[in-house]
């Protein structure tokens, strides 16, 4: 069985964080963005956009250029189970 990839990219992240917040979908501790990609339905992280903010976001898959972006600003790409 083939896998539907649902696929976010960070400059949707950056627009949205506040209202996440507020959704409590994500949150902030010590300066740190926590977002579970796969609790708003999206299964893939991209990379396009900047990140300005440090993320640990946990997803099932992201692309190498998200994972550079998200780790240049000391977060982390938390991958979820069954990822590769």
């Amino acid at each position: 069985m083939v896998e539907k990839i649902n696929s976010v990219n960070i400059s949707y992240i950056e627009e949205k964080i506040d209202s996440l917040i507020a959704q409590k979908a994500a949150e902030l501790k010590n300066g740190v963005y926590a977002i579970d990609l796969g609790k708003l339905g999206f299964n893939k992280l991209l990379g396009c956009g900047k990140a300005t903010k440090k993320y640990n976001i946990s997803v099932k898959y992201a692309s190498g250029e998200a994972e550079e972006k998200i780790k240049g600003l000391g977060g982390e790409i938390i991958k979820t189970k069954g990822a590769e």
